[in-house]
């Protein structure tokens, strides 16, 4: 995960990601198209999961963003 990867702790548990993401960038290393990776961008926004500050993304909620992706990873079929 970025986060952990090449995040910094910020102030109150936050993680600032010190890389400038694009949408286009997080959505082709997901491995979906721009407009899904928006959308769930947007979403995780709301429940204020993420948040950004200039170019960056914070994650504000690191376990609510890590039960995210366990239950994405729970809906995706095995491969064969």
């Amino acid at each position: 995960m970025l986060a952990k990867r090449f995040g910094k702790k910020g102030r109150n548990g936050q993680i600032i990601i010190g890389a400038p993401l694009t949408h286009r960038l997080i959505a082709t290393l997901a491995g979906l198209t721009r407009e899904t990776a928006s959308l769930e961008i947007e979403k995780l926004e709301e429940e204020k999961v993420i948040s950004r500050r200039k170019h960056f993304f914070v994650v504000n909620k690191l376990k609510n963003l890590e039960s995210e992706i366990d239950i994405a990873a729970q809906k995706t079929p095995a491969s064969i």
